[in-house]
């Protein structure tokens, strides 16, 4: 046998009394071992020390063997190579210094060209001195090392995203070539006509109805870095999927300054106070300071004109904790008033399990969700009267260089 068959079979060998020495630790668990048991794993242990260092011992002369076949058989002339390139001269050079274990006298850095790496293999395989192992994974000095250690599936396991609905209620708008966006709002109102004689003219208005509001687009951005080697290596398009979270990443800070955003460099949200928005005069108030009614709902929905209780984009937005709050009113008898399927009027739905007190409603993890006093808790309202400027479209910029 060939001093690498040797170094196998030891290697081999000292993998099966590893396997037992394993079969002897699993069987002893937390209690340890007996005496007979400790005498057996002393036994085994150091017959794979001896295996091991045998084996070793093969590997090392074989090492040295081909050492001594190369620098016999390259050192003595200058086999026939298929080309004359002096490239392939100087990698039988080298590639006789790295089996001799002489690399540390190499001046330059060793590049195999492809013909000299061909011509180099050419003339070792002819030569004899390449040669074949057989290859196990269950022994990782047989070949197991090159087993990956798990297998990925394509797919992420994340949280299922938040709603952000909003700006689909909305009326959008976008500025091309400009820096904000001027609307006239109507501040005010004429005064209705009056009852008057044929020759004789009306009353004049004293109200100034127009005034104006300026919508101007603030920057939104993120910045994520990606390593090349992920992108090579990763068995999920990495690229489709950070641009997808990023245009999610971007949606969820607007649904959030949509909905209570101060209106300094970010949109003023609905439920923000302001006179440029909604007014604290459109306030209804709970009558308990830290508790709903069902009263209080409808205090709110009938405190908005009925034009606007069937438009398409008319809905409630509440959070879960008040929707919850909501669904547990009960009355005098201790029964639900939430009671879908009773009909008009019966409930607070109106027999419709997803409207209160008969208009839609939509859930937001970023609407107020705290009961007490000086706190918004609901707001009902038709959101196409929410207006959004938009001066640039999502954008991705992918950049490979360090700073750009």
């Amino acid at each position: 046998m060939t001093y690498e068959a040797n170094a196998q079979t030891a290697r081999n060998e000292a993998t099966e009394i590893y396997g037992q020495m394993k079969t002897l630790l699993d069987g002893a668990g937390a209690a340890g071992f007996g005496a007979e048991q400790s005498t057996t794993f002393d036994t085994l242990s150091a017959a794979f020390d001896a295996k091991t260092a045998m084996a070793d011992r093969f590997e090392k002369t074989a090492k040295q063997e081909k050492a001594e076949v190369v620098r016999g058989r390259l050192g003595a002339g200058t086999p026939t190579a298929p080309s004359a390139d002096p490239r392939i001269a100087e990698s039988r050079k080298a590639f006789a210094a790295l089996l001799r274990g002489d690399s540390g006298t190499l001046k330059h850095e060793i590049r195999f060209t492809s013909e000299a790496g061909t011509a180099m293999h050419a003339t070792t395989a002819a030569k004899g001195l390449l040669s074949t192992k057989d290859l196990q994974a269950n022994i990782d000095a047989a070949g197991g090392f090159l087993l990956a250690p798990q297998m990925f599936v394509a797919q992420f396991i994340r949280f299922v995203d938040d709603e952000v609905f909003i700006r689909q209620l909305a009326t959008k708008f976008m500025v091309d070539n400009a820096e904000s966006l001027g609307a006239p709002a109507m501040d005010g109102d004429i005064e209705d006509a009056d009852w008057t004689t044929e020759l004789a003219v009306g009353g004049t208005s004293t109200v100034q109805p127009f005034g104006k509001r300026e919508l101007k687009p603030s920057p939104l951005a993120k910045q994520v870095k990606v390593s090349k080697k992920l992108l090579r290596q990763s068995t999920i398009d990495v690229e489709a999927y950070v641009a997808q979270r990023l245009a999610y990443k971007h949606a969820i800070p607007q649904e959030k300054a949509f909905l209570t955003g101060s209106g300094a460099s970010q949109p003023l949200g609905v439920f923000t106070p302001s006179s440029l928005g909604i007014s604290t005069a459109r306030d209804v108030t709970a009558a308990a300071p830290a508790a709903l009614a069902g009263d209080d709902f409808l205090n709110l929905k009938h405190s908005l004109k009925a034009a606007y209780w069937t438009r398409p984009n008319t809905r409630w937005i509440l959070s879960r904790p008040v929707l919850n709050a909501v669904r547990k009113l009960k009355d005098t008898t201790n029964n639900y008033l939430w009671a879908p399927g009773l009909g008009p009027g019966g409930g607070l739905t109106g027999g419709v399990p997803a409207t209160l007190v008969d208009v839609p409603y939509v859930i937001s993890e970023y609407a107020p969700s705290t009961i007490t006093t000086g706190l918004y808790t609901a707001i009902i309202g038709d959101f196409s009267q929410y207006w959004i400027a938009d001066a640039l479209m999502f954008d991705l910029q992918v950049l490979v260089e360090l700073y750009a």
